[in-house]
């Protein structure tokens, strides 16, 4: 398999934070979504591949290269939130003084993007709009037959409308064989239309790299009455990691809601809850794949279970999905990225 990106086992450390080991990998021709709430570490991360910062250890691989090298750099487009262009420039002198650094830049194709974005080549920057800025950029980035994109919140801050024609120019850039887009957002409904691929982060650690396909088919949000949960139907994914299978159920049967929502999944079953939140009535719950035990490989991206192999995921098996008061629904990336990681509802201590 060929690779876009390839970052393996990063590591810095700052006075009040530090990335600790993260690892993931883009194949060329897919859209990978990087995740994680704020102060997850996905801006150190994308600095350290962009060469604007060195990691304590690690390494960082784009298009089978380093960032520092040049050859390399002409390869890659790079979309932020915030400009780094002269806004006392127009749109049309942007692109003279931009052409020359990059030895494939179109001229023809950059004012073709423009006229399609409907940004006029002699109006000066300052008098856009966020959105005609972000625009912008993406004609700089996919005007010099850049194979890689890598994208820092892009649509943040953009209306519908933009962000619909934002998504639509980066399904048209896809089009064109091996070309691969790296796409780091807190606004995950755009991923849900793009993406092949998400990488959560949170507090400097990688808590899952899969496909949406994957994640599509192993997370389901969980409602019923608080009742339930010291009913003994939900026991076996709450029961103390470690405990012996087959003992969960009566153990935990009648066990106060606040305990039981506060322990951890049981080492028997492949799907846990990882998340809840609840009330004096009601509750709603996050279920997907367990991670038991877990320890990072060093250089791998993911988990591993208990044998050492890599986790492959799995459907979501609720048994309990059909009991009486109980609601299931898929779950969106917003879910998945707010219960794995509120400290206020997280329930596996090993997310």
């Amino acid at each position: 398999m060929e690779t876009a990106i390839e970052v393996r086992n990063l590591r810095k450390t700052y006075r009040s934070f530090s990335l600790d080991g993260v690892s993931f990998t883009l194949p060329k021709g897919e859209v990978l979504g990087f995740i994680g709430p704020n102060g997850a570490g996905k801006t150190t991360t994308i600095r350290i591949m962009l060469g604007l910062a060195r990691p304590d250890s690690g390494t960082v691989s784009l298009l089978g290269g380093s960032p520092s090298d040049r050859t390399i750099r002409e390869r890659i487009g790079f979309v932020h939130d915030d400009t780094f262009l002269n806004e006392d420039l127009t749109a049309g002198e942007t692109g003279s003084i931009v052409g020359p650094l990059y030895r494939s830049w179109d001229r023809e194709e950059y004012r073709s993007r423009l006229a399609r974005y409907g940004l006029d080549e002699k109006q000066k920057i300052a008098e856009f709009s966020k959105g005609m800025k972000i625009k912008l950029m993406l004609a700089i980035a996919t005007s010099h037959n850049a194979e890689l994109i890598l994208m820092d919140e892009p649509t943040s801050g953009l209306d519908p409308v933009f962000r619909s024609e934002f998504l639509d120019e980066l399904f048209g850039f896809m089009q064109e064989e091996n070309r691969s887009v790296f796409f780091s957002t807190h606004i995950t409904e755009d991923l849900n239309r793009i993406a092949d691929r998400v990488v959560l982060l949170d507090r400097g650690r990688v808590v899952f790299e899969k496909t949406k396909t994957e994640i599509e088919e192993s997370y389901r949000i969980v409602k019923g009455s608080i009742q339930l949960l010291s009913s003994g139907v939900l026991a076996p994914y709450f029961a103390p990691a470690g405990a012996p299978a087959g003992e969960h159920a009566g153990a935990h049967a009648g066990t106060p809601a606040d305990e039981l929502a506060g322990g951890a999944p049981h080492a028997g079953n492949t799907t846990c809850c990882i998340g809840i939140r609840r009330d004096e009535h009601s509750f709603t719950a996050l279920f997907g794949p367990r991670y038991p035990e877990r320890e990072r490989e060093p250089n791998t991206a993911g988990y591993l279970d208990g044998a050492g192999a890599k986790r492959r995921a799995e459907k979501s098996d609720l048994p309990f999905a059909d009991a009486t008061g109980i609601v299931t629904e898929r779950a969106s990336l917003d879910d998945i990225m707010i219960y794995s990681t509120r400290e206020d509802y997280r329930v596996h201590a090993g997310i």
